[in-house]
């Protein structure tokens, strides 16, 4: 089984001669992309610690009003009409504003495109 060394550009992957196991080749003889996290890489998990982040405040806020309404002595059936209010309200954008937001990103990615088309 022969193991590629893939050096990568910014827009496309580029593999490079095969290698095997067994010819003597070590890490430092490598070419440096195929030993250093590039560009692209750094960006996702950016990505991913911003999501999270996010997640996690929408989370903690909407968990918190939850708590306050609870936390209030209203009577059961104003505290689960609150309790639906609350749950809609933080439900509804991601809803509504995701389709629209993939759409834009899709037009403004094919505007870049040298190609018109990603």
């Amino acid at each position: 089984m022969a193991i590629r060394a893939i050096r990568y550009n910014e827009q496309h992957c580029i593999a490079a001669s095969p290698m095997t196991p067994t010819d003597g080749t070590t890490a430092s003889e490598l070419p440096q992309a195929a030993t250093e996290p590039d560009r692209g890489t750094r960006g996702f998990w950016a990505l991913i610690a911003t999501q999270f982040q996010g997640a996690y405040s929408d989370n903690i806020l909407r968990n918190l009003l939850l708590s306050m309404i609870v936390g209030m002595g209203l009577a059961q059936s104003t505290r689960e009409s609150l309790i639906s209010i609350v749950t809609l309200m933080f439900s509804v954008p991601f809803l509504l504003l995701s389709m629209p937001g993939g759409w834009s990103r899709t037009v403004s990615a094919s505007a870049r495109s040298p190609s018109g088309r990603r």
